[in-house]
């Protein structure tokens, strides 16, 4: 079957996690540390986006990571403060909003496929102003299953009346995103801006989201 919909995930993909994580992680440590020196302040702030691990962890790992390290804590709430406080930060990639549009123009059904909580990704959702793109938001959140697990690849499917056969899926996390896209029959597609990176399967890759506009052509509505 030839592609007809296109589903994203949101965190590094649609998002550009990188500002809006360091943006609250500064506002975090301000919060409890207002004088902190600046380059001991930027110190902490790196450590906490290293140990962050792209959000693969909680944020209270992070918590215990930088208490051990600098002797700082960030404090015990700071999971419940970074879902009601991390969307507001929300910034898109450069090319995300002349993507979206320009698949949409082609014909294609657009989608959001995202773990998380619904507070926190919906928030991110709105803020990025692409919501009207959208023929459906599922968020693990509001299911009984999260990525990797086929069942909310396909439950997306089911949202946008699509055969998952015809549905690409694009992501950063090869396990959560390539893999689950994969195992529901999906066209997976790696989003992966970070250079050269060796890979013992077949799969497509991107750079930009702009690279889309060269695997999707025009689509030919049925009659």
């Amino acid at each position: 079957m030839n592609t007809k919909a296109v589903i994203f995930d949101f965190d590094d993909t649609i998002g550009n996690r990188e500002i809006y994580s360091y943006t609250t992680f500064c506002e975090v440590l301000d919060l409890k540390y207002p004088d902190l020196d600046p380059w001991k302040r930027e110190a902490v702030v790196q450590h906490m986006m290293v140990y962050d691990q792209n959000g693969e962890v909680g944020r209270d790992y992070v918590r215990e990571r930088i208490l051990g390290k600098f002797g700082i804590d960030i404090g015990e709430d700071i999971q419940q403060y970074w879902i009601q406080h991390q969307w507001r930060n929300t910034a898109v990639y450069d090319d995300t909003d002349l993507v979206l549009h320009e698949l949409k123009n082609r014909g294609y059904r657009l989608g959001i496929l995202t773990n998380g909580t619904v507070e926190g990704q919906s928030g991110k959702v709105e803020k990025s102003g692409i919501a009207d793109l959208l023929d459906a938001v599922v968020i693990s959140g509001a299911t009984p299953y999260k990525k990797p697990d086929p069942e909310i690849f396909l439950l997306t499917a089911e949202k946008m009346h699509m055969n998952p056969r015809e549905c690409a899926y694009v992501g950063d996390m090869f396990l959560n995103d390539m893999y689950g896209a994969h195992c529901a029959g999906m066209r997976p597609i790696w989003y992966w801006p970070h250079g050269f990176r060796k890979v013992s399967v077949e799969i497509e890759r991107i750079q930009c989201l702009s690279d889309l506009l060269d695997l999707f052509p025009k689509l030919e509505r049925e009659e």
